[in-house]
């Protein structure tokens, strides 16, 4: 959450931005002469200081920064001619988050600095602060729009910064087959930014299946799943299972949300689709999905309803896919895996704009996605001036080999090496591509092999000797399973002697033994290189671990 200054007290600064961008208009100056006109005509006095903040403005798309030539953004443009403080707020809202976030807090009550930075570190998860300075940038630019004002501690909401909120609160949303305005699919959303988008609030939390109409009596739908619960990753692509609503006893077909979906089957019904991971905050919009059908099925004792579901086919391209391309671009022109905003702004805005010509808002996107990109192990953030690194699949390859050449010595049990998050995102991927390769993405128990209809394998690479229990990611410590028997091995259903026979625990009486009792004895498929073979020292462990 990066929110600068420019130049000036709370009565001037307009002015001086103004000024500023007139001398851009009227002489497109070079970068150089723009830190000079900046230094001549305020108080600024260091050259570094006034890059960091004219980087700020190119940020928030008023100006474009360039070595030979720099030039009014679109908001610098609308904003110098209309000099309406509405503008400059939708620039600094849509470029950084949590102006709304706090205008609607002191319309319910004044806030300190230091009420408004525990709001911000409350609600966006990447505004990680101490002390309340990027809360006093923000609280300083709704004073210098006329939108709050301080008296003593105490910050106030004026007419105007109600006015505004009222203005920006009054679109709603309408029921229709297509994002909400201002969401694309990957965004990554708070439940109050959810609730504001689509008008309409959740209560303590999100969960589940939300039945809701709009302003015109329209019906549509707000759905959720999170990793927490039985779903994974799959379901943010091609064709998915969903369960219905109902913790306890058997699955209602006439419960709210599950008439919803049975009726979304055959009537036109908006059905927008959120996922969760548990390594993150927020929801990702997977945009909108239709109901293809149900049934019922017997599981742990009860009757649920599982619906299938398909996303929708979208001509929008994807941000998160053309950003990386973007990257992978970079590093291929440039010879380096590491840049800056700026760099990146440079290389990326003219061919994105060509990819998403009704948005207008590219490097707010940009900076959204490197977020994106970061959770996914694609990007590093390498400091707070706003430099980063392009990891792709080099670290990963890197991990690789180095977890190959483990092979070739006696495995160690466990390892309490620690990693940064971003090196464990690494090592997570390097291990599950080596064990799923070795055993060429099938089910050691069952043998099957199973794609999306995007053609991602569903097998999955599990530690034989777990890493809650600071298990190795050797390749030898790797199995490759489904997602049903990596479910049963990991809860101790299963188990795997030192000649690789399956065992199952003893169990009649729970719902599933007879299932797998059906594999107890054969012998699990191996891959073809015996090097990666489970070792015997983690399946005891497994079996120890297990009771068996």
């Amino acid at each position: 959450m990066t929110t600068d200054r420019f130049y000036g007290g709370v009565t001037n600064r307009r002015r001086n931005l103004r000024e500023c961008l007139k001398y851009i208009q009227s002489t497109t100056p070079t970068r150089d002469q723009l830190a000079q006109w900046v230094i001549d005509n305020t108080r600024a006095s260091s050259a570094e200081a006034v890059n960091h903040h004219l980087a700020f403005l190119d940020a928030i798309d008023l100006i474009k920064l360039d070595d030979t030539a720099c030039e009014l953004a679109a908001y610098g443009e609308q904003w110098l001619a209309d000099q309406d403080p509405d503008t400059l707020y939708a620039a600094l809202s849509d470029g950084v988050k949590g102006f709304d976030t706090i205008l609607q807090a002191l319309d319910e009550e004044p806030q300190s600095d230091t009420d408004l930075m525990e709001l911000l570190v409350s609600e966006f998860e990447e505004a990680e602060m101490t002390k309340p300075g990027p809360a006093v940038r923000h609280r300083e630019w709704l004073q210098v729009l006329g939108y709050a004002t301080r008296e003593g501690d105490e910050t106030y909401i004026t007419d105007a910064g109600r006015e505004v909120l009222a203005t920006h609160g009054t679109e709603t949303y309408q029921a229709t087959h297509s994002p909400p305005p201002g969401v694309e699919v990957d965004d990554r959303l708070t439940q109050s930014e959810i609730e504001a988008t689509f008008n309409t609030g959740f209560g303590y939390q999100i969960s589940g299946i939300n039945p809701r109409r709009d302003a015109d009596d329209n019906q549509y739908l707000l759905l959720f799943a999170n990793e927490d619960g039985p779903y994974d990753d799959d379901v943010t692509q091609g064709r998915f299972k969903y369960i219905g609503e109902g913790l306890e006893g058997d699955q209602s077909p006439s419960s709210p949300g599950n008439s919803v979906l049975i009726d979304a089957i055959e009537t036109d019904i908006p059905v927008h689709f959120f996922y969760q991971s548990t390594d993150v905050t927020g929801w990702v919009y997977q945009g909108l999905v239709d109901v293809l059908g149900y049934e019922f099925e017997e599981r742990d004792g009860r009757e649920v309803i599982v619906f299938t579901m398909a996303h929708q086919q979208s001509t929008t391209p994807d941000w998160t896919t053309a950003v990386r391309e973007q990257l992978k671009q970079y590093h291929d022109a440039n010879g380096t895996r590491t840049f800056t905003l700026t760099e990146l702004y440079e290389f990326a805005v003219s061919d994105l704009k060509r990819q998403f010509p009704d948005n207008n808002n590219i490097r707010p996107k940009i900076r959204q996605q490197l977020q994106v990109l970061r959770d996914a192990g694609d990007v590093e953030f390498l400091d707070d001036a706003g430099s980063y690194r392009i990891t792709l699949d080099t670290d990963v390859e890197r991990t690789e080999n180095d977890l190959r050449a483990q092979l070739d010595a006696e495995p160690q049990l466990t390892s309490d090496e620690e990693f940064t998050e971003q090196e464990r995102r690494v090592r997570d991927q390097a291990f599950a591509r080596l064990v799923k390769a070795a055993y060429k993405n099938r089910c050691a128990i069952c043998g099957t092999h199973r794609e999306t209809p995007a053609g991602t394998p569903e097998v999955e690479a599990a530690h034989i000797y777990p890493k809650s229990e600071q298990g190795a990611d050797d390749p030898r410590n790797g199995l490759a399973l489904c997602k049903l028997h990596h479910w049963a091995f990991d809860t101790g259903w299963l188990a795997i002697t030192d000649g690789y026979e399956i065992l199952v625990a003893d169990v009649p009486d729970r719902t599933g033994y007879h299932e797998f009792k059906q594999l107890e004895g054969q012998r699990i498929t191996l891959p073809d290189d015996d090097e990666f073979h489970p070792h015997a020292k983690f399946l005891a462990k497994h079996r120890e671990l297990h009771d068996f």
